[in-house]
């Protein structure tokens, strides 16, 4: 029965088997000849080394995306990459090391470059003209990653990296992790083809944005990865109107805590966002406030997939007042979210504050919140609450909430002094399980600290719920 499956069954067992579709190659011929598109079409030059030489090139027929030593291509010379549209090389990141002038190594680096190839990402110290030699030999480029150490070559100047991106007009997916200047800013805003820019090493600020030649500035850019500077965040919404996934840090130069009053103030003129990363870079070990009507400027963008505001590493935000009331209105407009990581901490908002989400956001998948859950206070909730949750991700669990309930309840009967009404941490796991039937991953983030006993209690409740599942 297995020799006389049609190919695209087996090709969908495959998707299914991950670590195992390697052996599921040796079952015979026909299996290998359909599987091997699948199990490599991504892959490592270590990978391909390990075959013997005289067999590589049946894999490497099929190779689509390859990961390689730019200074270890030479192993491959001898093989075509006809299918290949993805490349990565990766060169040396020593600083002063000597990279090798391309007429050395280009005979090398021709196989893989097919005249379809796709997408190139460069790495480390490599000789700037491998971009000229790139562009000749894959006419149909549209993809280019540069990732440079600090400090960078000497000799991939922004004079040259602007004569490169001005010859290649067919480039519309780039990212430069280089120091950008206006003049290439400026460049990439009056492309009509752009669709992704990610700026990984520049911090953009007022000057770079004010000084855009174009009145019509990113056309049609879909995807942007950029940091900038919190005062510059208004002309960037302003020359990004098209963007629909933004992953932005912003940026401030204070040495102080910071109350963030302004931080979102022109959110709302990027209504088409699907996604959005926001990460606030503040001072290290510093507070970031961020007050009620800066969270409630988000309602506007009712097309989210998926929102996750943190902070940087070494510092956090708070909103202080934001209440459970605040919570629900905040989400009313965003019905389409899927992912949610709210990495602020906000404690006037309670457990009941996830009843709201659960109405709101019916196909919530990732949930990321700050403080404490007490499963305990939605016992009487209708379940399930969020039935496509397969994620969930707290600072810690605790039995507070209920007890502080139960304490109002029965004023008379009892004290906060009196743990009668504590719920154990198996009746905590069953009811995570009934208000999240599609869970797959449960963490308490804070349960490293086994010093403090609530979050052992954390630990006890994550364990029993693994053993449910």
């Amino acid at each position: 029965m297995m020799n006389n499956l049609p190919p695209e069954i087996i090709l969908k067992i495959l998707d299914y088997a991950d670590s195992e579709r390697s052996s599921l190659l040796r079952i015979n011929s026909h299996w290998f000849q359909c599987g091997i598109s699948v199990v490599w079409r991504d892959v490592r030059c270590e990978r391909l080394a390990k075959i013997a030489k005289n067999r590589q090139q049946i894999y490497a027929s099929v190779i689509r995306s390859f990961y390689a030593n730019g200074y270890k291509v030479n192993a491959f010379r001898h093989l075509a990459f006809p299918k290949l549209t993805q490349l990565q090389l990766i060169f040396s990141f020593q600083w002063r090391s000597r990279f090798e002038p391309l007429k050395i190594v280009e005979s090398n680096l021709k196989p893989l470059l097919p005249s379809g190839l796709h997408t190139i990402s460069l790495s480390g110290y490599f000789d700037p003209d491998l971009l000229v030699y790139v562009r000749l030999q894959c006419p149909q480029l549209r993809g280019l990653q540069i990732s440079c150490p600090n400090p960078p070559s000497p000799h991939l100047t922004p004079e040259f990296v602007l004569k490169f991106l001005r010859s290649s007009p067919t480039l519309a997916e780039i990212s430069l992790g280089i120091m950008i200047t206006g003049d290439i800013f400026d460049h990439l805003a009056e492309r009509g083809n752009l669709r992704e820019f990610f700026c990984t090493k520049q911090i953009v600020d007022t000057y770079i944005l004010e000084k855009l030649n174009t009145s019509s500035p990113f056309p049609v850019l879909r995807k942007l990865k950029i940091s900038v500077m919190e005062d510059a965040f208004p002309s960037l919404t302003d020359a990004v109107q098209s963007v629909r996934e933004l992953d932005l840090t912003l940026v401030h130069d204070d040495d102080t805590n910071v109350q963030a009053n302004n931080v979102l103030r022109d959110v709302f003129k990027l209504a088409g966002l699907r996604e959005l990363i926001l990460t606030i870079h503040y001072n290290p070990m510093c507070s970031t406030v961020i007050d009620n009507e800066e969270l409630m400027s988000l309602r506007s963008l009712s097309h989210l997939v998926m929102l996750n505001i943190s902070a940087s590493w070494g510092s956090f935000l708070r909103a202080p007042c934001f209440t459970d009331r605040d919570f629900a209105q905040l989400f009313t407009n965003l019905a389409h979210l899927q992912h949610l990581h709210l990495n602020i901490s906000m404690p006037k908002r309670t457990t009941v504050s996830l009843v709201a989400l659960g109405k709101c956001c019916p196909s919530l998948r990732t949930l990321r919140l700050t403080d404490a859950l007490d499963m305990m206070v939605l016992q009487s909730e209708k379940v399930p609450l969020l039935p496509k949750l397969e994620k969930l991700t707290i600072d810690t669990f605790t039995n507070t909430e209920s007890r502080i309930r139960f304490v109002r309840k029965y004023s008379l009967a009892c004290s906060l002094f009196d743990f009668s009404c504590l719920r154990s941490p198996h009746q905590h796991a069953f009811q995570i399980q009934r208000s999240f039937p599609k869970l797959k991953r449960l963490e308490a983030i804070m349960i490293l600290d086994s010093m403090d006993p609530r979050l052992d209690f954390s630990a006890r409740i994550v364990d029993i719920w693994k053993s449910l599942n």
